[in-house]
C-alpha cells in the first residue's frame, strides 16, 4: 500500500518547475506531481508555522517566488506601450522583406482579471447580487407604481420559482414594500 507521499529535495524541484510552467496555479501544481491539492496546501502552511530553514519553508519561499515572478511578467505584458514591431529581412535573392508583427495585451488583461481578483475592473453600477440592492430597487418601484403593481411584479417573478422558495420570496418581498402596497398580498 502507497503511504502519504514525503516533500523530498527532488519533489521540492519538480513541484518548483511545474508550478513555475503552469503560471502558479497550486492545485494543478499539486495534481500534475501527483499530490492531493490538500497535501500541498498543509506544506504550504507548515512551511509558515515553521521556524526552521527547512523542506517546508523553502518549498513557501520558492512559491512565493514564482508567483510574484509570474504575476510581474503579467504586468508588463500588460504595461508595455508598444503594439506592433516591424522587422526587415532580406531573402536569398537579396529581395527585403517587411514582417510586422502585432501584439495585444488583452490575453493576459484577462487571465489576471479571472486569476487575481485585485485587478478585476469594478464597474459602477455592476450588480453584486446583494439583498439590500433588490429591496432598494423594489421599494423605489413600488413608490412609483400604482397599487397593486407591486404585487403583480412580486407574483410574476415568483411564478417560476418552487413552491418553498416561492413562498419565502413573497413573504421577503411583500415585507419590503412600503406600507399600503401589501394590500392583498398572500
Amino acid at each position: 500500500m502507497k503511504g502519504v507521499p514525503l516533500l523530498t529535495d527532488e519533489m521540492l524541484a519538480e513541484l518548483c518547475r511545474v508550478h513555475r510552467e503552469g503560471r502558479d496555479f497550486r492545485n494543478v501544481t499539486a495534481t500534475r506531481c501527483g499530490l492531493h491539492p490538500h497535501l500541498l496546501t498543509k506544506w504550504l502552511k507548515r512551511g509558515a508555522l515553521s521556524e526552521e530553514d527547512g523542506l517546508y519553508s523553502k518549498l513557501l519561499v520558492a512559491f512565493g517566488e514564482i508567483e510574484g515572478e509570474s504575476r510581474a511578467e503579467l504586468i508588463r505584458e500588460v504595461c508595455d506601450p508598444e503594439v506592433s514591431r516591424e522587422t526587415i529581412t532580406t531573402d536569398d535573392n537579396g529581395k527585403e522583406q517587411r514582417v510586422i508583427i502585432k501584439r495585444s495585451s488583452l490575453g493576459p488583461q484577462w487571465f489576471m482579471s479571472k486569476r487575481y481578483r485585485q485587478y478585476q475592473e469594478k464597474r459602477e453600477n455592476e450588480n453584486t447580487g446583494d439583498e439590500s440592492d433588490v429591496v432598494d430597487l423594489l421599494v423605489t418601484m413600488a413608490a412609483q407604481l400604482p397599487p397593486g403593481s407591486s404585487r403583480h411584479i412580486i407574483a410574476q417573478l415568483a411564478s417560476a420559482m418552487p413552491d418553498d422558495l416561492r413562498l419565502r420570496f413573497e413573504q421577503w418581498a411583500y415585507a419590503a414594500l412600503p406600507q399600503g402596497q401589501t394590500d392583498g398580498a398572500t
